[in-house]
């Protein structure tokens, strides 16, 4: 025979002390804080039969989506990074991070989202290079450099496309006021077909979470929606 058990305070109660409770619980005027009882729904009822334990119907575990991301894929490695990758737990947001699978594992720290509406001197071939807003850089990006990064003396960066291709670039103070990308910028817009002015890129600046290089992700459009 199965009998329903109701629950109070995580024990085992009867009936009539579960009723007493929910009585209890009513009374308005009561002094002392007090704890409503629970029972457990039918999807997590507890069952007795004759005199074996009471089991209960587990249900799947809540995930807290804003906790620490560990890069699982990168600790179960086996190269001689596995010290420095195992010390890696990003405290982020995910909802700011690029939004490409293939290089999900190797984002360490990493800047918000800039979207830039491309310039006809951003896809001039004779020009090969792409600017970045002053403001975003100096608020965003420079607080990430390490001591030896200058950016009037360039910086050596890897910057992916959305399908994980990798371009060798430089990030680097131009003519004194314009930040840019140059190098292999010119192959990256042909080769993802940004050739015309006006169209919506979206960037994000990250470092390495095996070689501490600094990297830039970019893709085609406005990932804010905007």
């Amino acid at each position: 025979m199965v009998k329903v058990g109701y629950i109070y305070n995580n024990k085992i109660v009867k009936k009539e002390v579960y009723e007493a409770c929910l009585a209890l619980c009513e009374m308005k005027k009561s002094s002392e804080p007090f704890e409503e009882p629970n029972q457990f729904p039918s999807s997590t009822s507890i069952s007795m039969v004759d005199d074996q334990p009471p089991v209960v119907n587990e249900q799947p575990p809540i995930v807290n989506e804003h906790a620490p991301v560990v890069n699982e894929a990168l600790l179960n490695n086996n190269n001689n990074n596995n010290e420095n990758v195992a010390a890696v737990v990003a405290d982020r947001d995910l909802g700011r991070l690029p939004p490409m699978a293939v290089i999900q594992n190797i984002i360490g720290e990493c800047s918000p989202p800039f979207v830039k509406q491309l310039t006809k001197t951003d896809v001039t071939d004779s020009q090969g290079r792409l600017a970045l807003h002053k403001e975003f850089v100096n608020r965003n990006l420079v607080p990430m450099f390490n001591g030896d990064e200058i950016l009037t003396n360039g910086i050596s960066v890897t910057v992916y496309d959305s399908e994980g291709r990798e371009y060798d670039m430089t990030f680097r103070l131009w003519t004194s006021k314009l930040y840019v990308l140059t190098k292999s910028w010119k192959k990256f817009y042909h080769d993802n077909g940004l050739t015309r002015p006006d169209e919506f890129i979206t960037l994000w600046m990250f470092r390495h979470v095996v070689n501490h290089k600094l990297c830039f992700a970019i893709m085609r459009g406005n990932v804010e929606g905007h």
